[in-house]
């Protein structure tokens, strides 16, 4: 999803032309293409390892498509807001969000433009786990993070670029999501962020108040979506439907995998379960040596 509010007519047709470069972009199309581009470099896992379920990821690869799927929920919830908010993917960025060792370059999860003003949506995808958030410390089942750093970054980028574009300062929030966490505890949160799950981002946006008219809300929207404000990496986009077809192919082989574990796990316990049963009964019986004479 670009543009929502695209209108009708051929006036309406050249307006929106500008921001298309960006406005073509996927959800999660930058991480896709860092997933795809770690996970080429890694040794894939012998047969055996494979029909025993073993993970096609390796170590490095496993943070990026965690993250792919995190940026890929969030994109599908945003694409439930009405015609009058304006949504980027994956808006590429040099050196942004702290991007792991050996990438060179970054992206904005999300821009999310629309009544409720302008706001960066940074996604971190730890589903099941318990997240604390206490000024800017983050701790993910009691392992220290950076992602408050992360959000500001994010939010920081945004707002000088396109206050630069636009001729003036905008105010952009910064919105930091956690996917599916199993608990979420945040105070003290800084200045100009929230710290929000994934199921609470759309009620949230939704409760904020209107601060921008729709022509505001265009103007912007056109000036983030000029490729030449975020530099020269928003232009080679890439084959966005191509890398996504590949990432879906992975994915199904890492839901393979998950499921022939459990399998497997099913099997060994339901062995253990009748050999234990099989020498408690022939314990009882007294089949099995040392077992008390009747």
């Amino acid at each position: 999803m670009a543009y929502s509010n695209a209108g009708d007519g051929a006036a309406e047709e050249q307006k929106l032309s500008a921001i298309r470069p960006l406005g073509e972009r996927s959800p999660a199309q930058f991480a896709i293409g860092e997933l795809l581009r770690v996970h080429a470099g890694e040794q894939t896992g012998s047969l055996w390892a494979r029909l025993f379920g073993a993970s096609p990821l390796g170590v490095e690869s496993q943070p990026w498509f965690e993250a792919v799927v995190g940026e890929l929920l969030v994109g599908d919830l945003l694409s439930g807001l009405g015609d009058e908010w304006v949504v980027f993917h994956s808006v590429p960025v040099g050196g942004l969000s702290g991007a792991p060792a050996g990438v060179h370059g970054g992206d904005l999860d999300h821009l999310v433009i629309g009544p409720a003003g302008c706001f960066t949506i940074t996604v971190r995808n730890h589903p099941g786990l318990d997240i604390v958030v206490s000024g800017r410390t983050v701790m993910v089942a009691g392992a220290k993070v950076s992602y408050i750093r992360d959000a500001e970054h994010d939010l920081g980028r945004a707002e000088r670029l396109l206050g630069e574009e636009l001729g003036g300062g905008l105010a952009v929030t910064g919105i930091l999501v956690f996917v599916e966490p199993k608990a979420l505890t945040s105070r003290e949160i800084p200045r100009d962020l929230e710290v929000l799950s994934s199921g609470a981002l759309m009620p949230w946006l939704a409760a904020q108040p209107e601060v921008l008219d729709a022509a505001e809300v265009k103007r912007i929207a056109e000036g983030a979506g000029r490729s030449e404000v975020w530099g020269d990496a928003a232009l080679a986009a890439g084959d966005g439907a191509s890398a996504r077809r590949r990432f879906d192919a992975l994915r199904r082989a890492v839901d393979r995998s998950r499921m022939l574990r459990q399998l497997w796990f099913s099997v060994v316990t339901i062995v253990a379960i009748v050999t234990a049963t099989a020498i408690a009964t022939l314990a009882i019986v007294n089949l099995v040596p040392g077992a008390p004479a009747h």
